[in-house]
């Protein structure tokens, strides 16, 4: 996703340059990656909300804390030295109006090595830019004291006590 040129002298004093040059279009998949396993989750709580008799899961907190999550992660707005990019929207992606997240490819195709390494520090690197979010899904994730483990703890806690109570 960069590109840097060196340049110096051979030990015959012939120049020799070396250049490495991003690739937009490993960028362009792994964003495609990141529309598909958001549209997988978005058709996932969608079918599960809107399921016979309103669904099972209908006005649960975790699922809705998941889906305002989904929309932190959708419409982060970057916090400037980011030189222009600022939001998943500045590298092509969208969400249209039923929640469906898409890429235009041609954004990325048409960035210079310079707005690609923008793009990277937009992305960050776990503790900053975009990236700084994984911490939160993890939260909700964690098998063990996640968030959603929690509510299913809690579910399962309830269920044993109304099965007592008959």
């Amino acid at each position: 996703l960069f590109r840097s040129t060196l340049k110096g002298t051979t030990g015959t004093n012939e120049t020799a340059t070396v250049t490495v040059t991003g690739n937009a279009s490993a960028a362009a998949n792994a964003l495609q990656n990141i529309a598909t396993a958001y549209n997988s989750l978005a058709s996932g709580i969608s079918t599960t909300l809107t399921a016979p008799s309103t669904g099972v899961l209908a006005g649960n907190q975790v699922v809705r804390s998941v889906q305002n999550l989904m929309r932190q992660f959708a419409f982060y707005q970057g916090t400037g030295g980011t030189g222009g990019i600022n939001s998943l929207m500045d590298l092509g992606l969208s969400v249209d109006k039923t929640g469906q997240m898409s890429i235009d490819t041609s954004v990325l195709s048409g960035m210079t090595s310079g707005q690609l390494t923008n793009a990277l520090n937009f992305i960050g690197d776990g503790t900053k830019g975009i990236s700084a979010l994984s911490t939160t899904f993890s939260s909700f994730g964690d098998t063990t004291s996640g968030v959603i483990q929690q509510g299913i703890t809690q579910d399962q806690a309830s269920e044993q006590t109304r099965s007592e109570e008959r």
